[in-house]
């Protein structure tokens, strides 16, 4: 059949619809009428898995001209767990560090998703690259499976060798299930070029084996290296933890500043003064315009976490509470006009706001019954609500 009888603008406007790569491949081989229309949306997005096969199929088609000036995204998925006791062969690594370091090949990359966890869960209020659901998907290899931990090295150690051509164009970079890895790796100056002019930054980790390790991975590879380069140009920025991230694992937004910062999303922060994350959203208050927290607490003192719930006038007078939070937000953010809260929820759905710690090591989370608290988020979803 000929599609000559179509214009080619309702072609176009009929593949625009297509999501499935594979659907696209396949109208793409129908016809040469079709092929031209259809192949800019089949490879705009390469997914590669954690086999050497993937890799190597990467390799070819982001070296594949014809193909490479299509491209926009790229992502990395680790679909499936690696148990402790599976492995990366060398020569998987080999693959995948030399496949990333020949992504400056493609001249219209923008966005670099690597997912080595395998939950997945944007916030609404930042989803980056949402009018490029095509993907051209590598088929996975698997007879061969790998460490997370590994790939995860080997994957940003070739980020870091195309860092100096490729930074002129990457504007988004998301990297979920970030494990503790070695911290040179992200103080190398090549890989902090990689950051200078991103737009979105997304950063989940997935807690290390030791409070040690996780201590210093958050104080050194997070703070020093990763949000420490000027970055300007930076609008987005999405940090997220498995784990209860402030006092212990100890970790600072003191003397981060972003200009040009327009939405933020945190998971699982402690709102304390040590921390500094109120103090850091209120420095972006002139271009802030969506918030979105999830899981974030308060941690009581030490005396208060004996018995938590024994001091609740106390903390209304003169303690950390989220009241003031709210209060402050509600008084100086006045260019926010999105705001969501998820709070913990304990039993019967009682909000569990407050955070203790138990033999210095683990974080209990308790329901410290404060009218206040609750009153005070209400209103400021109320003054967002009417503003225009």
């Amino acid at each position: 059949m000929s599609f000559q009888i179509f214009p080619v603008e309702v072609l176009a406007t009929i593949l625009d619809e297509v999501s499935s790569a594979g659907d696209l491949r396949s109208l793409r081989a129908a016809s040469r009428d079709l092929h031209g229309l259809a192949t800019p949306l089949a490879f705009r997005r390469l997914v590669a898995t954690h086999s050497a096969r993937s890799a190597r199929r990467l390799a070819w088609l982001v070296q594949a001209r014809i193909i490479a000036r299509h491209v926009t995204e790229v992502v990395y998925e680790h679909r499936e767990e690696c148990s402790e006791g599976h492995r990366c062969s060398d020569d998987v690594l080999r693959e995948l560090r030399s496949t990333f370091s020949l992504l400056h090949l493609l001249p219209r990359l923008s966005s670099i998703r690597l997912l080595f966890s395998a939950h997945v869960e944007c916030s609404p209020l930042l989803s980056p690259m949402q009018d490029s659901d095509t993907e051209m998907s590598i088929p996975e290899d698997t007879g061969e499976r790998s460490s997370a931990p590994g790939v995860q090295a080997a994957i940003i150690e070739g980020l870091s060798r195309t860092s100096l051509p490729l930074s002129d164009r990457l504007r988004s970079l998301s990297i979920d299930g970030l494990f503790n890895i070695p911290d040179t790796l992200f103080s190398r100056p090549s890989f902090r070029t990689l950051l200078e002019k991103l737009t979105h930054l997304h950063v989940a980790v997935t807690p290390a084996s030791t409070s040690h390790d996780i201590a210093d991975f958050w104080n050194l590879s997070i703070r020093d290296h990763i949000l420490a380069p000027p970055a300007s140009s930076l609008q987005s920025l999405s940090l997220r933890s498995d784990q209860t991230v402030g006092l212990n694992p100890k970790f600072s937004f003191d003397g981060l500043t972003y200009p040009g910062l327009h939405s933020l999303s945190l998971e699982c922060f402690q709102f304390n003064p040590e921390v500094g994350v109120e103090d850091f959203i209120v420095r972006h208050k002139k271009t802030l315009a969506q918030l979105w927290l999830k899981d974030c607490t308060i941690a009581l003192d030490d005396d208060a976490s004996h018995d938590p719930l024994h001091n609740a006038r106390g903390y209304r007078n003169g303690g950390r509470v989220w009241s003031r939070v709210w209060a402050r937000l509600a008084d100086e953010l006045r260019e926010l006009k999105a705001l969501e809260v998820h709070e913990i929820r304990g039993w019967q759905g009682k909000p569990l706001r407050y955070s203790w710690l138990q033999d210095g090591y683990f974080w209990n989370y308790c329901d410290l019954a404060l009218d206040d608290d609750t009153a005070g988020l209400q209103r400021l979803h109320g003054l967002l609500e009417r503003t225009p």
